[in-house]
C-alpha cells in the first residue's frame, strides 16, 4: 500500500511537498559542506597545485588535470544520485499531485522552472495540462 492511497489530498499534497522540501534542503547542504563540497575544494586546490608546478610539459600538466577531474567526477555523480535525483524526482511527485488550492499552482511552477520539469522525459504528463487541470478544478470550488 501507497501512502497516496490512504491519504486525503490535503495530507498527500502536504506529506510530497515537505518530502520534497527536505531532500532539495539535503541538496543543497550536501552542495555547501557535504562530501561534494570537500571534494570540490579538493579539486579546486589540486588544480591551482597543477597549475604552479614548475617545468610541467603539457602532457603531464593535462594527464595530472586529468586525474582530479576523474575524482571531481565521482564526486558528482555521487551527489547527483544521493541527493539531486531524489529531490527532482520528489518535485516530480509535487506538481503530479492535485494541488489543495490555488496557492500550489505558483510552487509548482517554481518546481518545474527548477528542474525544467518542461524538457524531461520523466515528467508523465504535460506540465501545462496539469497546471490547467489544478487551476479549473479550484476555480470551480472557489
Amino acid at each position: 500500500m501507497t501512502i497516496s492511497e490512504f491519504l486525503p489530498d490535503r495530507q498527500l499534497w502536504s506529506h510530497r511537498l515537505s518530502r520534497w522540501r527536505a531532500l532539495s534542503a539535503l541538496a543543497e547542504a550536501e552542495y555547501h559542506f557535504g562530501e561534494w563540497a570537500k571534494a570540490n575544494d579538493l579539486w579546486e586546490r589540486e588544480k591551482q597545485r597543477i597549475d604552479r608546478l614548475p617545468g610541467l610539459t603539457q602532457p603531464a600538466r593535462r594527464l595530472m588535470l586529468e586525474h582530479a577531474d576523474a575524482a571531481m567526477n565521482e564526486a558528482e555523480k555521487a551527489k547527483l544520485e544521493a541527493f539531486d535525483e531524489p529531490a527532482e524526482m520528489a518535485a516530480i511527485e509535487v506538481v503530479l499531485t492535485p494541488s489543495p488550492d490555488l496557492d500550489g499552482i505558483p510552487i509548482k511552477v517554481e518546481l518545474i522552472e527548477k528542474y525544467e520539469l518542461n524538457n524531461t522525459t520523466l515528467m508523465t504528463r504535460n506540465v501545462m495540462e496539469v497546471l490547467l487541470e489544478d487551476f479549473r478544478r479550484l476555480e470551480d470550488d472557489a
